[in-house]
């Protein structure tokens, strides 16, 4: 499963306290993050304008159900909510690519 969040930041400090306490939580459910626009971003079609953008991948609905609910994630939410405006979709991925095996 994927997670994509667009961020319009507030709090750079606040954010980055989220950052730092999330990562271990959504590790322990099955999440990683996969890419952040923290560099930048190249727009090559249409008027978006993007704050922050942060892509995730799940290995399950369910361990993403689970750490979104949980009883840990609500201060850490709680974080993020003061640190910037959110909007965030989740939707399912394609498989994990399957390595080759060398020529």
């Amino acid at each position: 499963m994927i997670l994509v969040a667009e961020l319009r930041v507030r709090d750079r400090d606040k954010l980055m306290r989220y950052a730092a306490e999330v990562q271990p939580l959504m590790a322990r459910y099955g999440g990683h993050i996969l890419a952040t626009s923290a560099a930048g971003v190249r727009v090559l079609e249409g008027d978006w304008e993007p704050n922050l953008l942060v892509v995730h991948r799940w290995r399950s609905r369910a361990g993403f159900e689970a750490f979104w609910s949980s009883a840990e994630y609500q201060p850490v939410k709680q974080l993020r909510h003061e640190a910037c405006e959110s909007r965030i979709a989740v939707f399912d991925g394609l498989p994990e690519p399957v390595a080759s095996p060398p020529t």
